[in-house]
């Protein structure tokens, strides 16, 4: 199986660390995976590092100046706008010294004619559009075409930016992407029987290709549901990690729109006033990766006061489930700013060494979301129960995939 990037799954992490490239590392190392990223996306990643690292060098001097007028006392920052080239040339040889680690097959776009571009844009195929964008993903989709040959079993294109390159279908095991038709010409022409497909992020591939080939620590998942496995008691680490993992779910809004059903921009300026547990922790399956390191997947719930934007539709969907509290502070002509009581699913991902005993790093994300009970409020987790895994009462308004937001209170 050949796995492609995007641009997306290296700006996630720009480090490419944590449990999901461990992961994905130990697969490539089997043989299982070979690994390919076009050379636009490490010029385009590179240059997203270039732009965050202006903006919080920026926004740090800022906060420097305020905290030097308030103690009277010159404080130097720590990165000069003149070393900004420096640092950048430093993470590009980081990048590629660890695609290498990852033995990465590089695909260039020199080799693509201008002509070809020019003939899919005046043809509007995807990526273009009556808008005229889409020149880098068009130098993305060339670079797959012409640089890869159909020996693979399977293809998978890892983008964020999924509806750039295809379509969201529901199905009962969650959301699955589909190639859009101009996409879909072009795999019959290049790849004649290999099949091509596409998911929005490492941890799904990982969840759908690399997880079910590794084998289970069942004695090590006993050890952590008696809080015997030395060195990790995963109550006592939660408690310890809630406060980072509430900061990096707050960055991910396009994340929580589309665990709640709705598109990127729907819900924006996410800023958590207050968080707190409804849920102990559960363990999900427990992986083995190598004789030292073990991969645990975890869930639990957490309930946020959050502080937002949302445009209309998420605001007068959102507004009928008696689950979620909301309070208008503002109102727009397109939405409001509000503050909002809500319970989510979340999952972790942690990497820990048994022999080291400490965990070399985690991944955190929104859980599968199919809705809220009706009788406790919390998360609907699983689409195959037909009751609340949290108060085992019957299940309403259950619609497949997801709870039906617009009537969930006329189910009850």
């Amino acid at each position: 199986m050949l796995v492609i990037f995007d641009s997306t799954v290296i700006v996630a992490n720009l480090h490419l660390v944590g449990p999901n490239f461990s992961v994905l590392l130990g697969a490539i190392n089997e043989g299982v995976i070979e690994l390919a990223v076009p050379t636009i996306v490490i010029e385009e990643v590179v240059n997203k590092f270039k732009e965050k690292l202006i903006k919080n060098i920026k926004s740090g001097q800022d906060a420097l100046k305020e905290v030097s007028s308030l103690i009277r006392h010159e404080t130097p920052f720590p990165v000069s706008h003149e070393e900004l080239d420096s640092i950048v040339d430093h993470y590009k040889t980081n990048l590629i010294d660890r695609l290498s680690e990852l033995r990465a097959i590089m695909l260039p776009y020199d080799n693509i004619p201008h002509s070809a571009i020019v003939a899919r844009s005046l043809d509007r195929r995807k990526p273009f559009s009556g808008g005229g964008k889409g020149y880098r993903d068009a130098l993305l989709w060339e670079s797959i075409l012409r640089g890869i040959d159909d020996k693979y079993e399977k293809i998978v294109l890892i983008s964020g930016n999924t509806s750039d390159f295809g379509k969201k279908e529901v199905h009962p095991k969650g959301p699955h992407y589909e190639f859009h038709e101009d996409y879909q010409d072009d795999i019959t022409n290049n790849f004649n029987s290999c099949p091509i497909s596409l998911c929005k992020d490492l941890e799904s591939f990982n969840q759908k290709y690399t997880f079910p080939n590794l084998s289970q620590a069942v004695q090590i998942r006993l050890d952590l549901e008696k809080d015997t496995l030395e060195g990790l008691i995963l109550k006592d680490w939660l408690d310890d990690k809630l406060n980072d993992i509430a900061f990096s779910l707050q960055k991910s809004e396009e994340s929580l729109a589309e665990s709640l059903g709705f598109e990127p921009g729907d819900i924006s300026n996410l800023f958590f006033i207050h968080y707190s547990l409804v849920s102990p922790i559960k363990i999900d399956n427990v992986y083995k990766l190598t004789d030292n390191i073990i991969v645990i997947e975890c869930d639990f719930v957490c309930q946020f006061l959050t502080h937002c934007y949302l445009n209309k539709t998420a605001f007068f969907k959102l507004s009928q489930i008696k689950s979620i509290t909301i309070n208008v502070n503002e109102w727009h002509d397109e939405g409001a700013w509000v503050d909002m009581f809500i319970n989510l699913p979340i999952q972790v991902i942690i990497e820990y060494n048994i022999t080291e005993k400490h965990h070399a790093d985690y991944s955190v994300s929104y859980g599968a979301l199919y809705g809220w009970c009706p009788t406790c409020g919390l998360p609907v987790i699983s689409n195959t129960s037909d009751h609340c895994l949290f108060c085992m009462s019957k299940l309403f308004g259950f619609r497949g995939r997801y709870l039906d937001f617009a009537e969930e209170n006329d189910s009850v």
